[in-house]
């Protein structure tokens, strides 16, 4: 499949396809090309819904007028905003995208899903299922209106995937073979710097956690 993906005013052509012989085949656990390929597809939908999120305006902490970007709790609907306490006005990513919810992780097609968003000094700010994400600083505030990074990575390393991936507000996504360090259901969870060279957020991407980041020719 052929995705095009637009940041301001750039154009950029993501390719996103299957590598499996002879076709996709299903989505079952057993097939990780499959389920690496459906990992793919579903970063490729939560960068859609965190723009559409960010241009609605659904949190705007400080009140200038510029949206920031949000947690998945928040996007999909089920997780009170920053700022307001509502719940979002609409949800900007389908569940044809996502099984299941659980503490701001979502499970899909045996991978799992995370977003963070920065709470100032590199640090990650997380939600905790049932509670409205803490407040930050006005510095922190600003820096969510320009960046996120979403992390997936296997249910259960080496069965339902061996690649981990990363999407942030720019494209092209990024992922790792994970040979230095190994990402696996709620026990093995990327950290929010793990893909950047330097300070989460505002460094190049590249890798901190021992793995190698870089574009995937998928």
């Amino acid at each position: 499949m052929t995705w095009f993906r637009t940041w301001n005013g750039a154009v950029v052509l993501l390719l996103i396809g299957c590598v499996v012989s002879g076709g996709c085949g299903d989505w079952g656990s057993g097939n990780r090309s499959a389920n690496e390929s459906a990992a793919i597809t579903t970063l490729h939908y939560i960068t859609v819904a965190q723009e559409e999120f960010r241009a609605a305006g659904e949190v705007d902490q400080d009140g200038d007028g510029k949206g920031e970007y949000g947690l998945l709790g928040e996007i999909v609907g089920m997780q009170k905003m920053r700022g307001s306490g509502d719940l979002a006005k609409r949800v900007y990513l389908s569940e044809k995208w996502w099984d299941e919810l659980e503490g701001g992780t979502v499970r899909s097609k045996g991978y799992l899903f995370k977003v963070y968003l920065p709470a100032g000094e590199g640090e990650g700010l997380e939600e905790e299922e049932g509670k409205v994400p803490a407040g930050v600083g006005s510095e922190a505030v600003d820096l969510q209106e320009a960046y996120y990074v979403c992390y997936a990575w296997p249910e259960r390393l080496g069965e339902t995937g061996t690649r981990a991936f990363a999407a942030i507000e720019v494209a092209p996504f990024w992922a790792t073979k994970m040979e230095g360090r190994g990402y696996e259901g709620f026990e093995w969870v990327p950290d929010t710097g793990a893909m950047y060279k330097g300070e989460a957020f505002v460094s190049e991407p590249g890798g901190s956690d021992g793995n190698t980041w870089s574009v995937p020719t998928y």
